[in-house]
């Protein structure tokens, strides 16, 4: 097998008779600045619009030892960018080698002309040697994201995270204590394992968003999850915000502050989030206890929103929206696309762990 650093360099044309010329080639750091201003200009969700904000653009890459980044531009200027990671993964019962395609941007004017399709093309050739097969996430509301998806390979699922406001303390029933990570991911391997697609967030031992894990007590038995903040990595700044949140960041200004519900950002405010992962609990009522602990902890740190990895249909999922009105709790589809190296076809993944560094 090739070093997975060997070097790549490329070039394609644009389609369609265009005499522009697209030339791929490695992203340097020197480019940072060019990076995150196209990342500026790919705008994520429908309804509720998000820029990301990060220390440098390959910050998110850093989280994995083995990666690479691709640049494509036409006459000079950064056009599109995208990158993938080499990590150790379980899928179908067996070890593999999987590579993770993400960060994906193609400035807005250059879409529709296969930036995307020949900047996968080429992340597809570093990779196949390297790996049995290729995955990507997609946000469900998101079409560019998910045209990449699919030209990468097969819808086979996905998840969806709940967003969780943690404005106001609510009464729990159990005790919480302190955990180490390790400590809550073992609990969470006993309780759901095994996963027809997993990916350890420890193998690397790259985990500088990890922020607290918690074990609660209570009377139905142990519940648990970690938090992962994605500030500096990966960070979500508001654009603009539905019609029926603006109405409700309008109302509540006029009310005592006692009164008003979760904080809204405005326009140009960072979103202050964790990730929750490995989330365990043994029934719907001690997640909904577990939730509110945690809340109550990200209170404390000023942390505004909760977000909640899950499957469809999730029943703790049902449990703890009820705490708070459905417009404050919105669920947020992602997509799993994948290729097998081999072209052998794609099953769906109804077990799936979610690598937090993956989100």
């Amino acid at each position: 097998m090739p070093s997975p650093m060997t070097s790549w360099r490329g070039a394609s044309r644009r389609p369609e008779g265009s005499l522009a010329a697209l030339a791929l080639d490695d992203y340097a750091p020197s480019e940072n600045e060019e990076a995150l201003d196209l990342e500026r200009s790919c705008l994520q969700g429908a309804s509720c619009r998000l820029a990301f904000r990060r220390e440098s653009f390959h910050r998110r890459a850093e989280n994995f030892a083995v990666h690479r980044i691709v640049t494509a531009r036409f006459a000079g200027r950064l056009a599109g960018i995208g990158a993938a990671a080499i990590k150790e993964a379980e899928y179908g019962g067996r070890r593999v080698h999987a590579a993770l395609f993400f960060d994906f941007r193609v400035r807005p004017e250059f879409r529709g002309l296969a930036v995307g399709r020949t900047l996968a093309q080429a992340l597809l050739t570093w990779t196949a040697p390297r790996s049995e097969l290729a995955y990507m996430y997609a946000m469900g509301e998101n079409p560019a994201a998910c045209r990449v998806g699919a030209l990468l390979g097969s819808n086979a699922g996905g998840f969806s995270y709940l967003a969780y406001p943690s404005f106001r303390e609510r009464p729990f029933t159990g005790r919480l204590s302190n955990a180490s990570m390790a400590e809550i991911h073992g609990h969470k391997r006993r309780a759901e394992n095994p996963w027809e697609f997993y990916a350890s967030p420890f193998s690397e031992e790259r985990t500088a968003g990890h922020v607290a894990s918690w074990l609660l007590e209570g009377p139905d038995g142990l519940a648990g999850c970690s938090a992962w903040s994605n500030r500096g990595i990966l960070e979500e700044v508001v654009v603009s915000l539905p019609l029926g949140l603006r109405l409700a960041r309008r109302a509540a200004a006029a009310l005592p502050s006692a009164l008003r519900g979760p904080h809204l950002p405005s326009s140009g405010e960072r979103v202050r989030s964790w990730y929750l992962f490995d989330f365990f609990a043994p029934s719907p009522a001690a997640a909904r206890d577990l939730l509110r602990a945690v809340a109550a902890e990200a209170l404390a740190r000023e942390i505004d929103w909760l977000y909640l990895p899950h499957a469809d249909g999730d029943p703790f999922v049902r449990a703890v929206r009820r705490d708070v009105p459905r417009l404050f709790a919105p669920v947020v589809p992602y997509r799993l696309f994948i290729r097998h190296t081999d072209g052998s076809p794609v099953s769906p993944v109804r077990r799936l762990y979610v690598d937090v560094r993956d989100l």
